[in-house]
C-alpha cells in the first residue's frame, strides 16, 4: 500500500513539474521582463463565451470586457465565430465583433467582420493551429483593413489541465505594414460543460514611428459547452 501510495505521488510530482516547466519556457519565449512590467500598463480582461457543436460547423459566441487597475470598465466586445468543420488539416470560417470603447467625451462603436483560414496539426501531445484572418474595422465612418496570422500551441497529455501559449502578428493591408503583437500563456481546465482559463496576456502597438506602447493583461475565461 505504501509503494503504491508512495508511487502515485511520484507521478503526480512529475506531472505538476511538467507543468512548471512548460509555462516558465512560455513566460521565456513570451518575452516578459522585470522592466515593461514594472513601466508599462496593466490592464484586467475577463470573458464568457457560448460555444455550440454541430455535424458540420461549430458556433461561437465570446462576450469580453476590460478594466483598468481601478476596476473602471473601458471596453467591451461581442464576437460570433461559424467554423466549418473539417477532416482535412485545412478549414475555414466566418466572423463578426462588434466592440464597444469608453473614451473622454462618448462610448466609441466599431464594426469588424473577418474570414478565417485555419491550419490544424499535431506533433505528439502538442496541437498546432495556425490561423489566418482578414479583418475590415469600421470606425468612425472608416474603413481600415487588416490581416492577422496567429499561432496556437496547446498541450493535451493531461485531462484536467491543458497549458497553451499563442501569439499573433498584426499588418495593415494597405501597406503591410506590422503594427502589434499580442501573445497569452495560460492554463485551460476543462470540465463536462464548460471550460475555464487563466492566462496571462501581453501586447505592444505601435502608436507612432518607431514608438511602441506596452501592455500587461492577466485575465479569465469561461466557456460554456452545448
Amino acid at each position: 500500500m505504501n509503494c503504491i501510495i508512495t508511487y502515485k505521488t511520484i507521478l503526480e510530482k512529475k506531472k505538476i513539474n511538467t507543468y512548471i516547466r512548460f509555462v516558465f519556457i512560455l513566460v521565456i519565449i513570451v518575452g516578459f521582463n522585470q522592466k515593461s512590467f514594472a513601466a508599462e500598463p496593466h490592464q484586467l480582461r475577463t470573458s464568457i463565451n457560448l460555444q455550440k457543436d454541430f455535424e458540420k460547423l461549430k458556433l461561437t459566441l465570446n462576450n469580453a470586457n476590460f478594466f483598468d487597475l481601478k476596476g473602471n470598465w473601458f471596453l467591451y466586445h461581442a464576437e460570433l465565430l461559424i467554423d466549418f468543420k473539417s477532416e482535412k488539416s485545412i478549414s475555414f470560417g466566418l466572423g463578426y465583433k462588434q466592440e464597444y470603447v469608453k473614451l473622454p467625451d462618448r462610448i466609441r462603436v466599431e464594426y469588424r467582420p473577418k474570414l478565417n483560414m485555419y491550419y490544424n496539426t499535431k506533433w505528439g501531445f502538442v496541437k498546432f493551429r495556425d490561423r489566418n484572418r482578414l479583418e475590415a474595422r469600421f470606425i468612425d465612418g472608416e474603413n481600415i483593413n487588416r490581416y492577422r496570422n496567429q499561432l496556437l500551441f496547446s498541450y493535451d497529455k493531461f485531462t484536467k489541465v491543458k497549458p497553451y501559449f499563442l501569439t499573433e502578428f498584426w499588418f495593415r493591408i494597405k501597406d503591410m505594414e506590422y503594427f502589434r503583437q499580442e501573445s497569452v500563456i495560460g492554463l485551460q481546465f476543462p470540465f463536462k460543460v464548460c471550460d475555464i482559463s487563466f492566462f496571462y496576456q501581453q501586447w505592444f502597438n505601435k502608436y507612432a514611428p518607431n514608438k511602441w506602447e506596452y501592455v500587461h493583461m492577466p485575465g479569465t475565461s469561461l466557456t460554456f459547452k452545448f
